[in-house]
Formats: structure tokens, sequence, C-alpha cells
């Protein structure tokens, strides 16, 4: 799971960054035409789901992967009801949508992954928080 998610975090970021900084340019990797405004906001959209990705590794915490699989989960179905809706405006023959549909798999299995996983506190493993009584001021 943590080089799953690794891999993501590199997929999602380095084009969502690009489709924010310079989105016209970064559009030519897409394999449907974005305007300069859409390509920004698909590209808002790859920064939070790359940043969750490498943010969810870093941590390593169980008991808070679920908004982020929900999260990628909901993307995956947002791209799908896309597809579905102006599946006649993307270029089917090209490398770039099997690249895109190749994502579109890896976030779908990582976010169902990720709501599989057991979130109680004794799934959560090394990095679970263990609770001291509180001590009312006696030392």
């Amino acid at each position: 799971m943590r080089r799953l998610l690794e891999v993501l975090a590199v997929i999602l970021l380095v084009p969502g960054a690009a489709l924010l900084i310079v989105p016209l340019r970064a559009a030519t990797w897409w394999p449907w035409d974005l305007t300069a405004l859409t390509g920004r906001a698909v590209g808002a959209w790859l920064v939070g789901l790359g940043w969750a990705a490498a943010y969810t590794r870093l941590r390593g915490r169980r008991r808070t992967v679920g908004a982020v699989g929900a999260t990628a989960v909901t993307f995956v179905l947002l791209q799908l009801i896309a597809l579905l809706r102006h599946g006649a405006d993307v270029d089917w023959g090209g490398m770039l949508v099997a690249f895109f549909c190749l994502v579109l798999v890896l976030l779908a299995l990582t976010g169902v992954w990720l709501l599989a996983l057991p979130r109680t506190a004794g799934a959560a493993g090394p990095n679970r928080t263990v609770r001291r009584p509180a001590r009312h001021g006696r030392i």
C-alpha cells in the first residue's frame, strides 16, 4: 500500500501542478481538450488527491485514511460520469487515454483498499496514539 501511495502521489502531483501553473501547455497531456479554466480545475483535484496520497503515506495512520479513500473513489466515479457524458470528445486511440484509464483503475483500487482497512484502535498499528489517564493535578 505504501508504494502504491507513493506512485499515485507522483502520478497525480506532477500533472496536477503543471495544469495549475501552465494549464494550456499541460492540457496537451490530457486525452481531451481542456480550457485554461478547466485545466486548472482538474489540476486542483489532482494536486489535492496527490497531496492526500503523499500525506497518507507519510503519516501511515489507518484511522485517518477513510477520507482519502472516499475522496479517491468519488473522483473516479465523477471521472466515469464525465467519460459517459462526453466520451465522444475523448481521443480513444491514443496512449494518453490508456494512461488516464490506468491511473483511474489504480486510484479506484487504492480508494477501495483504504476504505476496507480496519480503523479500530487495536488495528491502528505502531503509529496509534496511546492515551494516558488524566492525573487531575496530582503528581
